[in-house]
């Protein structure tokens, strides 16, 4: 079970596309506020009793932001220490999305290596909108050299848009050369005065096929396509978990703790209200109740699942995507219970994908 924290809304990058701002504008937020040590220590007895109830068999504490790094290592320190009382017989793990373009301090990196924090880097190569005059990126560079330095490999994800889509080689020679893994995301937008940023499906169809080919030119070795190899495993191993975007109830593999403490199903949700499961800060609200059949957030989903099953009932690849990401959905224009707009994307990955998926698998050894 993913659980995603808002540590902070602020950030030192103003990414065009970025849903964050937009998120805390519609919530009416402050950029400056940041999560404190009380409101953890009510996240973590909260999560710890519903692990404890569902027999959830561990935690995946994702650390987001805004800019996690942006706060002190005093900040992590304190977390840890807060788990280590408050979550007793519960498996758990951390890790920490960040852009990497904070200045860091070799004992902040020692810190997070030596706590076991898994760290992931967002980096689009190739984005003048996002770093315009290339500022960041040898901040970038010399945090990815520390840590690997001190044993840590990072996974990345990429933000494919109109400033990179026409560069596949150059992504694959940077990540292949940095990081373990890394995911490339077709870029969307929430305002019309982004989606000059956006890409067709075919232009993404296209970059994902050329990191396909110069992966499966490595022997799917080494460095890893993330999004491969989740359709790979989905292939190989339909029945078991991949991608959140690939689950046939999707809704149960994590959850969102906005900086106000809503919780919500997915990260990509803070700005409907109807998707509020409740508000963790709140004395009477359970995570217990999350999942009950009655719940309103459970049945929105559920009527997405009865009608995907129907529409795409034909549909050779159901049972591997159940009709992809509703918030890709949404995000184009449609309803939350169509399937995805990337259906013709996904159809054409899976099919090029098909005959290398087990070797694909066994090479990377998950």
């Amino acid at each position: 079970m993913h659980i995603i924290v808002k540590t902070t809304n602020l950030c030192n990058l103003h990414c065009e596309y970025c849903y964050h701002r937009y998120f805390c504008r519609v919530k009416k937020e402050r950029l400056d506020q940041t999560l404190s040590i009380p409101q953890a220590r009510v996240i973590f007895r909260k999560v710890c009793e519903w692990a404890l109830y569902e027999e959830i068999p561990v935690l995946k504490f994702i650390w987001h932001g805004g800019e996690p790094l942006l706060l002190p290592k005093e900040f992590y320190t304190s977390v840890i220490n807060e788990q280590a009382k408050l979550l007793k017989g519960v498996p758990y793990t951390n890790s920490i999305q960040s852009n990497l373009s904070v200045p860091l301090g070799d004992d902040y990196i020692r810190f997070l290596v030596a706590s076991g924090f898994g760290v992931g880097m967002s980096f689009d190569v190739i984005n003048t909108a996002r770093d315009p005059n290339g500022v960041h990126k040898p901040a970038i560079l010399r945090n990815l050299f520390r840590f690997s330095r001190y044993g840590r490999g990072l996974g990345a994800i990429a933000v494919v848009s109109k400033y990179n889509v026409d560069y596949p080689h150059l992504l694959f020679d940077f990540f292949s050369s940095y990081v373990r893994r890394a995911h490339f995301n077709r870029a969307w937008s929430f305002l019309k005065s982004m989606r000059l940023l956006s890409i067709t499906t075919d232009q993404y169809f296209d970059f994902m096929k050329e990191m396909f080919l110069m992966w499966k030119s490595k022997g799917f070795k080494g460095f890893c396509v993330g999004n491969v190899l989740d359709i790979a495993k989905r292939m190989v191993r339909p029945d078991q978990n991949s991608m959140c975007y690939f689950d046939e109830d999707c809704m149960f593999g994590r959850i969102h703790i906005a900086m106000n403490g809503d919780v919500y199903p997915c990260d990509n949700l803070v700005d409907r209200d109807d998707f509020i499961y409740g508000n963790i800060y709140d004395r009477s609200f359970s995570l217990k109740s999350i999942f009950a059949k009655d719940n309103p957030v459970f049945k929105i989903f559920e009527r997405r699942r009865v009608r995907i099953m129907k529409e795409c009932k034909g549909c050779e690849f159901l049972k591997y995507c159940y009709g992809g990401c509703p918030n890709d959905t949404m995000r184009s224009g449609a309803s939350f219970h169509d399937k995805s707009d990337l259906c013709s994307y996904y159809k054409r990955m899976f099919k090029l994908i098909r005959p290398h998926a087990v070797r694909i698998v066994d090479s990377s050894g998950v």
